[in-house]
């Protein structure tokens, strides 16, 4: 999610990127590289994927870039469902707060629910098989993406409008909060002054 503060109430679920059309950059076998500017701001968000095939890696850089003329607040979060079966590991960075939002207020039914550990000292999760064996890992500088959103759902919520299942979200996040009226609330949203630019970076990798 990006946008100017005082448009929020405009903001679509989940932000305004997904939502857009993006314009292809840079591409080749391993590697695209996407844009795209949004004229509410006005700012420009550019993300870069680069895939290790020997190392089952996939780096992901990204940067926003504040167009306009007065400051850019703005959350963001990597978004990644994951499936869940019996037996599954979760790993959790060491030593992070764990704030657990009001259910009557987000809204969540009691099987689903959205939680955030921050500020973060190490940047780290991973999502690891029944078997042990096989992992997810997601892996980012908590410098500069500094809260880790969690997303469980106990076969509480489909949001396709099918029978409920069960998924966790991992998402490194720049805020701890969905809203981003409630992030810059708590002052944990990012702001961009005229003519700034932020750039993040996250890595997942897949592993025995």
């Amino acid at each position: 999610m990006l946008s100017d503060r005082r448009a929020t109430a405009e903001l679509p679920d989940h932000g305004e990127l997904w939502s857009r059309p993006w314009r292809v950059d840079d591409h080749g076998p391993d590697r695209l590289t996407l844009s795209l500017r949004v004229p509410r701001g006005p700012y420009r968000f550019r993300r870069a994927l680069r895939l290790a095939p020997a190392a089952a890696r996939l780096e992901l850089d990204y940067a926003v870039e504040n167009e306009g003329e007065r400051p850019l607040d703005f959350t963001w979060c990597l978004h990644a469902l994951c499936a869940l079966e019996a037996g599954m590991q979760l790993e959790l960075p060491d030593g992070a707060a764990l704030r657990v939002p009001d259910p009557r207020e987000a809204g969540f039914a009691p099987r689903a629910t959205k939680r955030f550990y921050g500020p973060l000292e190490r940047g780290r999760v991973a999502l690891r098989a029944a078997t042990g064996r096989e992992s997810l890992r997601i892996s980012f500088d908590p410098a500069q993406i500094p809260f880790l959103g969690l997303w469980l759902n106990f076969g509480g919520w489909s949001g396709a409008g099918g029978a409920p299942y069960w998924n966790a979200g991992l998402e490194p996040s720049i805020g701890d909060a969905d809203s981003l009226d409630d992030a810059c609330a708590r002052g944990t949203a990012a702001r961009l002054e005229p003519g700034a630019r932020r750039s993040w970076r996250v890595a997942i990798e897949l592993g025995p």
